[in-house]
């Protein structure tokens, strides 16, 4: 063999080594594409005790009119897909990222916060850090009760409305990783970082127990966090999507994003946080990660959950949803509320 061609063998030997130390270094130290079976839940044992006095103390949801009169509203054959403005503008879907640890509730709120402040064209589609409400629930919400993973709904839903929304482009703020929700679960988030959260709280948080309060509420632009015992290991077509069937029990949290009842069964399309792979591949260009729930099993979910609406509004104004005008419906309502405010105030 000649000098050059034992070069040639010998460059081809370590760039192939070296291809195969880079591609095990990544699969050691990527993170997962879906989170590991140990990790995939995150309510605390007496979650539904802790929630309770918090459930109480906040008036269920309630639709109001530019008066702020409570209304009804007849959205039974609606169709509203809270990722369409998203796409649209964006032209993708958000990141569905899987948690690493026990912090479920934590996902369920981010969802929540991101799609509402989708909504709204001046927040441009900035990521809101997990932890950071994980943090806030657990040290400042939950006084630091629990010593393992997990949290509590309520907790959540407290957090993103006193303690306001992290974003990963805020200055120092670091990537999303296990051991730091654990940090953060433990301590409680970095106090600058509650200071620039605080900015940016969700106005109006609201008690969900009826799968008709989901329902109006995703009708009108508001995600619904869904905290229960909800599980599933049944996942197949009907009706041109993916439906889950409640056949086991997870205590864990995620998020509702969509309705659509013009057939003869209305389907609620949860996203879940297990990353975009946990789940049968979506059917109808849903946001990868979840799957629709017939209204038989939402009716279960929050009639026996831990349950929340977010408003970025003033309460929970009815309005029109043009996701043709990005923006435009929260900007409307927002304007509506203004004027009743200055209205009241003469």
């Amino acid at each position: 063999m000649s000098r050059r061609a034992k070069l040639r063998l010998l460059a081809v030997v370590y760039l192939t080594g070296a291809a195969t130390a880079f591609a095990c270094a990544w699969w050691l130290f990527s993170p997962p594409a879906t989170t590991p079976e140990e990790n995939r839940y995150g309510l605390i044992e007496n979650w539904a005790e802790e929630a309770a006095p918090i459930i109480a103390a906040n008036p269920p949801f309630q639709l109001v009119d530019a008066e702020g009169n409570a209304i009804v509203q007849d959205n039974a054959n609606a169709n509203v897909r809270l990722w369409d403005g998203v796409v649209k503008a964006r032209g993708s879907h958000l990141r569905n990222y899987p948690q690493q640890v026990g912090d479920c509730v934590s996902f369920g709120v981010k969802n929540a916060v991101e799609y509402l402040f989708a909504a709204d064209g001046e927040r441009d589609f900035r990521e809101v850090h997990p932890s950071y409400f994980y943090g806030y629930a657990r040290v400042i919400v939950g006084k630091g009760a629990v010593r393992g993973d997990g949290a509590v709904g309520a907790w959540g839903a407290t957090a993103a409305r006193d303690g306001g929304a992290l974003f990963f482009t805020d200055n120092g703020v670091p990537a999303y990783q296990g051991s730091l929700a654990r940090a953060w679960g433990k301590d409680g988030p970095p106090k600058a970082f509650v200071d620039i959260a605080k900015t940016r709280r969700v106005k109006t948080i609201a008690p969900v127990k009826t799968a008709v309060q989901c329902r109006d509420a995703i009708c009108n632009g508001y995600p619904v966090t869904v905290a229960s015992m909800f599980g599933t290991t049944d996942i197949r077509e009907r009706d041109g999507r993916m439906v889950a069937r409640r056949n086991t029990q997870w205590a864990h949290q995620m998020c509702c994003l969509g309705y659509d009842g013009r057939g003869p069964v209305a389907y609620f399309y949860v996203l879940n946080s297990w990353g975009e792979a946990a789940h049968p591949r979506p059917l109808q260009g849903e946001p990868p990660g979840g799957f629709w729930v017939t209204i038989d099993d939402m009716q279960w979910i929050t009639s026996t959950g831990d349950c929340w609406s977010f408003s970025d509004l003033d309460g929970f104004p009815a309005r029109e949803l043009d996701f043709n005008v990005f923006g435009q419906a929260k900007r409307e309502a927002r304007a509506v509320a203004d004027a009743r405010k200055t209205t009241l105030s003469f």
